[in-house]
Order: C-alpha cells, then sequence, then structure tokens
C-alpha cells in the first residue's frame, strides 16, 4: 500500500468537489473493493448481510466451473479466489464472526462434494485446504469470544481431523492441530 506523501495529500485537499465526485466515480467503477467500501461507509452500513450473501454466492459460483482436466488444480484456483472474495469482505466490514461463517461455508463446499480429491500428487489443492482450515482454527481460537467457540468446535473439529488423515504428508499439516478443545 502506498504511503500518501504531503504533496498527494495537499493536492488532493485542493481539488474541487465536481473534480472529487468525478475521481470517486471513475475509481468506483473500475475497484469493486472502493466500490463496496463507499456503499458500506456511505450508503448503506446496514447492508452488511446482503454484501455476506453476495460473498457466499461468489464463493458457490466460483466452484460452479470447473474445467480443466486436473480438478485439484481448478479446486485450489476456486479456493484462491474464494480466500480473495473473503479477504476484500473482511477489510470492508471487520466482522470476525462472519469471516469465520465464510470460511466454514467454504470448506463445507469442499468437505461434502470434493473430498475424494486429497491426497494426490496435486499438493497444491491439500495445502490450500489444510491453510484455510487453520486460517479458521485461529481465527475462532484467537479472535472470537469463548461463546463463538463452542458453536464452530463440531465443524471445525471435523475439518482439523479430516485434513490431519488426508494430507498428513504436508509438514505443515503435520504441525498443525489436531482437535479443537
Amino acid at each position: 500500500m502506498p504511503k500518501l506523501s504531503p504533496e498527494f495529500k495537499k493536492a488532493i485537499s485542493s481539488l474541487s468537489s465536481k473534480e472529487m465526485e468525478k475521481i470517486i466515480y471513475r475509481f468506483s467503477k473500475s475497484n469493486q473493493y472502493m466500490y463496496d467500501s463507499l456503499v458500506y461507509e456511505y450508503v448503506d452500513e446496514q447492508n452488511t448481510l446482503e454484501l455476506f450473501e453476495d460473498v457466499k454466492e461468489e464463493i458457490e459460483f466460483t466452484f460452479s466451473d470447473l474445467s480443466g482436466r486436473i480438478i485439484q488444480k481448478e479446486l485450489a484456483k476456486s479456493i484462491g479466489k474464494s480466500i480473495q472474495t473473503i479477504n476484500r469482505f473482511v477489510k470492508i466490514t471487520k466482522e470476525k464472526k462472519l469471516e469465520a461463517d465464510l470460511l466454514v461455508f467454504l470448506l463445507k463446499i469442499v468437505f461434502d462434494n470434493y473430498s475424494n480429491c486429497f491426497g494426490t500428487c496435486w499438493t497444491v489443492f491439500d495445502s490450500k485446504v489444510a491453510i484455510t482450515t487453520n486460517r479458521l482454527y485461529n481465527l475462532v481460537k484467537n479472535k472470537l469470544h469463548y461463546d463463538y467457540q463452542i458453536e464452530y468446535r463440531e465443524d471445525l473439529n471435523k475439518y482439523l481431523k479430516a485434513v490431519k488423515k488426508c494430507c498428513n504428508h504436508l509438514d505443515f499439516v503435520f504441525n498443525m492441530a489436531g482437535t479443537f478443545e
């Protein structure tokens, strides 16, 4: 992220409101993150759940078009795109509980539909799932209140056990926690 110089700040503050309006429109048209941030901050702060549903739809869409010869590579790309979408949502809303819900949603799609793809020579898929599971584990353990930890315990233990069982050939997974207490 660039550091804003004093000259830049001075130039921006000297712009007229019409010029500022043109700049905002131009960048909002070309940058989804900027558009979502402006809508969230200035238009409708109550749209968090609507934005949450949009992110869930985007995640589902990334898994609907898997058209490669090597399914594990396509799944890894879909997980990567989904994580980018979740990261954008978190940067806008700063909602840790909803971040955890989105990670559970993503992992549920992967484990319910593609659990037979684990443990092959295409470890990029295994590692993406393991990293996502570990992210959920750290989020629930370190960032959420204890009551939420109880809520996520069952799903998290299921995912941790599955990752440990199928992907233990990765050093990262070997050192991961086996269960969430």
